[in-house]
């Protein structure tokens, strides 16, 4: 197997793991639109709900950082477009290589700051203050998840220096 086909497979499992975390952010956004109505219609009746908030906390923080990698790969991330649009291919693929190396550092310091403050944070007991639920539960997230869409900028990048095609998203 040639080198070329070992990182073309692995492109396509990093893009397809990144699917894979977005729809299990899907899945969580539907408990977490439910938690926000329940917290809502509660608060209306003057009733509290005790630990609503360090659910909703946790849930966002998960979907937030398993849904970054897809929408880097299907382009739902912010971009402008008018300016893009109108500068030449060499220029626009100068700045998308310009984005995918900021990601890789932006990234990656997250990653790696978000990994410290897990692993303190677990070693430490640091829990919720209503559910008791371990702060490390959703700075994994943030590891898991930086870490991955980290992947993504290198298969991304890989792709815009023509050592890989793009890769399949629905095989």
């Amino acid at each position: 197997m040639s080198i070329g086909h070992a990182l073309q497979k692995s492109a396509d499992f990093v893009t397809k793991a990144s699917r894979w975390l977005f729809l299990a952010g899907n899945t969580l956004m539907l408990f977490l639109m439910l938690l926000v109505f329940l917290d809502v219609v509660f608060r209306r009746m003057r009733l509290a709900v005790q630990g609503g908030m360090d659910l909703m906390e946790t849930s966002f923080c998960i979907l937030c950082f398993f849904s970054f990698s897809f929408a880097w790969v299907k382009g739902d991330h912010i971009r402008v477009e008018i300016l893009l649009e109108r500068a030449s291919p060499r220029f626009q693929k100068g700045m998308r290589l310009v984005s995918i190396f900021l990601g890789l550092m932006i990234f990656g310091s997250l990653a790696f700051a978000s990994f410290r403050l897990a692993s303190a944070s677990f070693r430490h007991g640091d829990t919720t203050m209503d559910l008791g639920l371990p702060h490390g539960l959703p700075q994994t997230a943030m590891v898991i998840g930086s870490a991955w869409f980290c992947l993504q900028f290198v298969v991304s990048l890989l792709y815009e220096l023509g050592i890989i095609r793009k890769p399949r998203l629905y095989d």
